[in-house]
């Protein structure tokens, strides 16, 4: 049993709040904590990425900029340059808090589990409240100093041209305005978080937080590329910081910066008071909805469990799933408890999600770059009908990764004691579990996204081959899996991304954008594309033989042998020391 001591001089609030900050690291869909803390690692190694971008690409192009204003005497391009870098940063900064804050979205509020142990303790909600709020405030400088100081420094030593005490004073003010850019983000979100879980049902709290982390990671992801696109032009610093882009919240914080260095200009002034009072604003926010919604979590930890959860999976993608399932027993229930463990589980819908944002943010950027009016739109593109087949790829790597993370992993010797082994249905079920769960959605976004843009006999057509398409995509995915999925416990490094990085680059472009590129060719020649539509679907017919000879090799996950203490009781010794009677 896994136990945290309390020791002489260490309050409950201490304890409480070094235990919340530990449960941000800590997950039920790995087998090992080591696991999960290399994830972290690699994610905060991923988000140091662009900071190295930064240093290499911006700041030396601003040295150069620099001299050749003064040999030109124009002080305002150096100010200018000077905006657009902050504009990166400050963007950068945003970006990266938001991100990491979405990583833990599920651990941004007290949830039911510490509701029920919590609530019968002698501790007052101030307390448990205070607890939270302290562990997220030391994720949040954690990971923003963290990210902050690989710009902050540079930043200051290429664009300080005084001594000692100015170089200092630049650190200072830039990594001041980039973390309260990173509090505001951060705390925006565990405000709506909060909020959420406070006024809506537990259903509709669930889907709405769904929604709002996968729609944070598309907003994140394409104000990050939209704004690093502004940001690199020469008229961006005026459009952001004196123009109609200041009511931006990135504008504010490059205000603040510009105040906390002693600029006095109007708009510096005004920019810098909405960065002080947008980030009161939301860290008050959180710190209320946070006091406020306790109580709530604390009724709702009485409630029934049983209607936690997403509202059950559709009754047409249940139906198709068993339809393609076939007629065997095992592979129907199989069927079934694949798509009702996507639908009731928050870890594997947000691995879902993130991919799907990826997906997004592409077709943004390639929107934003190509697309200048909506009249450009009308006619058939590369930009628009690439859309669906890029989401269909995005989204059937999420449910991959999906598949290899457990879902109540200690449950699954139910599958080891009843279920029958060798057994055909299991691989039958997955492949019908994937195509259920990519061809509905990925249809209907086709007819809705080109209905409206080059009418119908274009629209379906192409759904024709999005649809052959994509069940190609599931026959190849379905065969890199062998096992009923998250019946088995996560295998590190399973995505082999070092070695296989360059399968998930060009994978976008060999399944949307060649053959949307053949398609458009063939546009008028409706016997030709009826031929492209016939070869997709004969592929997905030869690896479906493929996938029938090989679904013998299917197992069941071996039995669960943790070592390393994740997998047991987490105790709190939260005894009251001897001389101190219970606050409340």
């Amino acid at each position: 049993m896994w136990r945290v001591p309390i020791a002489d001089s260490e309050t409950p609030f201490a304890l409480l709040a070094r235990t919340f900050f530990a449960e941000l690291f800590a997950s039920e869909s790995v087998a090992s904590e080591i696991q999960l803390h290399r994830v972290f690692v690699w994610v905060f190694a991923f988000l140091l990425l662009p900071g190295f971008f930064l240093l290499v690409q911006v700041f030396p192009a601003y040295q150069i900029a620099g001299v050749v204003a003064v040999a030109h005497h124009r002080p305002a391009q150096i100010e200018a340059q000077l905006n657009q870098i902050l504009l990166l940063i400050v963007t950068y900064s945003m970006v990266t808090t938001g991100i990491v804050a979405l990583f833990v979205w599920d651990h941004l509020n007290i949830e039911r589990r510490d509701a029920m142990v919590l609530g019968a303790l002698p501790l007052t909600s101030l307390t448990i409240v205070g607890a939270k709020l302290t562990a997220l405030a030391a994720l949040l400088l954690g990971g923003s100093l963290v990210v902050n100081l690989v710009t902050a420094i540079p930043f200051a030593f290429t664009t300080t041209l005084g001594g000692w005490l100015t170089l200092v004073r630049h650190v200072a003010a830039c990594l001041v305005a980039n973390v309260a850019a990173a509090t505001f983000v951060f705390a925006a979100l565990v405000a709506i978080r909060g909020a959420v879980m406070l006024f809506a049902r537990e259903r509709l709290a669930n889907i709405l937080g769904a929604l709002l982390q996968f729609g944070f990671v598309v907003a994140l992801l394409c104000f990050l590329i939209v704004l690093l696109d502004y940001g690199l032009r020469p008229s961006a610093s005026a459009f952001f910081v004196d123009g109609a882009g200041a009511s931006v919240p990135t504008a504010w914080f490059v205000g603040l910066f510009e105040w906390l260095l002693g600029v006095t200009r109007p708009s510096v002034d005004a920019l810098a008071t909405r960065a002080v009072l947008g980030t009161s604003i939301a860290g008050a926010g959180a710190v209320l909805v946070s006091i406020a919604g306790l109580r709530r979590h604390m009724q709702r930890a009485l409630a029934s469990a049983g209607r936690r959860g997403p509202v059950p999976t559709a009754r047409m993608t249940r139906l198709l799933a068993r339809t393609l399932a076939g007629r065997r027993p095992a592979a129907r229930a199989t069927a079934e408890f694949l798509l009702l463990t996507v639908a009731r589980s928050r870890p594997h819908q947000a691995l879902v999600g993130v991919n799907l944002a990826v997906g997004v943010a592409m077709i943004a950027a390639v929107l934003s770059s190509h697309a200048h009016t909506l009249a450009s739109l009308v006619h058939p593109r590369t930009a628009t009908f690439w859309a669906p087949l890029l989401l269909a790829w995005w989204a059937m790597i999420g449910l991959r990764a999906a598949f290899f993370v457990p879902a109540q992993l200690p449950a699954s010797w139910v599958f080891r004691s009843h279920a029958p082994e060798p057994e055909r249905g299991y691989w039958a079920a997955t492949r019908a579990a994937l195509a259920a769960l990519t061809l509905p959605p990925i249809a209907g976004l086709t007819l809705v996204l080109l209905v409206p843009l080059v009418g119908w006999p274009l629209a379906a057509w192409h759904l024709l081959i999005v649809c052959a398409a994509t069940l190609l995509l599931v026959e190849v995915v379905a065969l890199t899996i062998d096992f009923v999925p998250f019946t088995r416990a996560y295998q590190a490094g399973h995505a082999r991304l070092k070695t296989r990085w360059w399968l998930y680059v060009l994978g976008p472009f060999a399944f949307a954008y060649v053959p949307v590129r053949i398609e458009l060719h063939l546009i008028g020649h409706w016997v030709a594309l009826l031929e492209m539509a016939a070869w997709l679907l004969a592929g997905a017919a030869v690896l479906e033989y493929v996938g029938r000879r090989r679904a013998h090799r299917w197992t069941i996950g071996e039995p669960d042998d943790r070592t390393d203490g994740s997998s047991a009781l987490t105790v709190l010794d939260l005894a009251m020391p001897a001389g101190m009677a219970p606050t409340g």
